[in-house]
């Protein structure tokens, strides 16, 4: 993370997954603080198909819930779920 562009790469990031699941400020902090290492996971291949895939299985509303009380859940591999 520490080699990472704020401006070109981790500002973009942080929008789009503060819009993505419509975090407020402090969700998006907790998130962050939980699991770093989503900064760096992209978001065509691995975040927005695994947010997708949550939404599909719960519903979007709980997804997002789930999400921002365990926000590992944005690291798991769909593969071994």
């Amino acid at each position: 993370i520490l080699g990472i562009s704020i401006e070109d790469k981790l500002k973009p990031k942080l929008i789009w997954l503060q819009v993505r699941l419509e975090l407020d400020d402090k969700s998006l902090s907790f998130v962050i603080q939980s699991i770093p290492l989503v900064l760096g996971l992209n978001i065509e291949t691995n975040r927005e198909p695994t947010i997708k895939f949550y939404e599909e299985s719960a519903g979007t509303d709980e997804a997002r819930f789930m999400i921002v009380r365990q926000p590992r859940m944005l690291s798991f591999a769909l593969r071994n779920i």
